[in-house]
């Protein structure tokens, strides 16, 4: 479940939920704007502190924001700090064009949460928000994609809007959990 401050993240936690997310939506549900883009670190520091301050028992993954990971160096620093903020794991959305990110971050033991098919932060406009990997080169990419972040350490991935047979072939191939935002029945957890 996703919370940004204090008294959802206490309700959350003892409701004994599993995880809690700090998301970049907080742009659109916080702050009122028309997507994700306008959020950053100081955004999400702010956030997951408050929000880490008040669970005693779920794991706590913030996102890191739009242009937060474009470089090892700045990746690094920013999920270094959302960490020191009380973040559990940071969540990165992208695949192979992050590479470097992910490896970074698993070598310097940050614990990461994946997210791919529908990227919110590559999103502008509302019309955008469109079903991911329908077709055979673009479910196959997500695929690889999958595969390559669990080979780079990743603990967890969401997977966001894509056809319900992909996630399940994806959750069959793979061995960390997967967690679905509109992806079907079959991933090992829903938000």
């Amino acid at each position: 479940m996703t919370a940004y401050d204090s008294s959802i993240a206490k309700l959350i936690d003892d409701c004994g939920v599993d995880v809690v997310l700090i998301g970049d939506s907080l742009g659109m549900v916080i702050q009122g704007h028309k997507n994700t883009r306008s959020v950053n670190i100081q955004d999400m520091l702010y956030h997951t502190e408050i929000v880490a301050n008040s669970c005693q028992q779920a794991l706590v993954i913030a996102d890191m924001p739009f242009q937060s990971y474009d470089s090892r160096e700045l990746a690094l620093t920013n999920a270094q700090n959302l960490v020191n903020a009380g973040a559990d794991m940071v969540k990165i959305e992208g695949g192979q064009e992050h590479e470097d990110v992910f490896r970074v971050l698993s070598a310097n033991n940050v614990n990461v949460c994946g997210h791919l098919g529908l990227q919110p932060q590559k999103v502008a406009e509302s019309s955008e928000y469109k079903i991911q990997g329908k077709d055979e080169n673009s479910a196959k990419l997500i695929l690889s994609d999958a595969l390559l972040l669990e080979s780079l350490g990743v603990s967890s991935l969401v997977l966001e809007c894509i056809p319900s047979t992909l996630a399940k072939e994806i959750s069959s191939k793979i061995n960390i959990p997967t967690i679905g935002i509109g992806a079907g029945k079959d991933c090992d957890g829903q938000v």
